[in-house]
């Protein structure tokens, strides 16, 4: 094997033990699973971290994520969290002191795997979305 073909085998190696490192460390927090709806009605889960703040429970999504174009064609979601499912309604709240305030609530919370996700994923879009509780059917 060429020097040249080890350097590269080298960096994808370390690159893949740092996103399965940020993955596994991302697990070792709270992570919640919220339910949304597609456009053809189907349920799909997605894992997330969550914050409180004020006495309302907040997301971070980014555009064209799966679960926030849903959230924006449908925002009646389920969230459960430990052994508690919860239906509420999604409402972004993108303003700039909002999206600060629950950036750094998530910093607080998550540590430095949440900046290397953020790094990572190159989400600096990302916006608060507030679950608003709602009558369970």
């Amino acid at each position: 094997m060429s020097t040249g073909l080890k350097i590269a085998a080298g960096v994808v190696g370390g690159v893949l033990v740092l996103a399965l490192g940020v993955l596994a460390a991302s697990e070792l927090k709270e992570v919640v699973v919220l339910t949304s709806t597609d456009a053809d009605g189907a349920s799909q889960e997605t894992r997330l971290w969550v914050v409180d703040d004020a006495g309302a429970v907040w997301l971070r999504g980014s555009p064209g994520r799966g679960w926030v174009t849903r959230v924006q064609a449908n925002p009646e979601v389920v969230l459960e969290r430990g052994d508690t499912r919860t239906p509420y309604t999604a409402v972004p709240v993108d303003t700039p002191e909002q999206r600060e305030r629950i950036e750094q609530q998530m910093r607080d919370k998550y540590g430095t795997t949440d900046l290397l996700i953020m790094i990572l994923e190159g989400s600096p879009q990302a916006f608060p979305v507030r679950l608003e509780p709602r009558a369970a059917r």
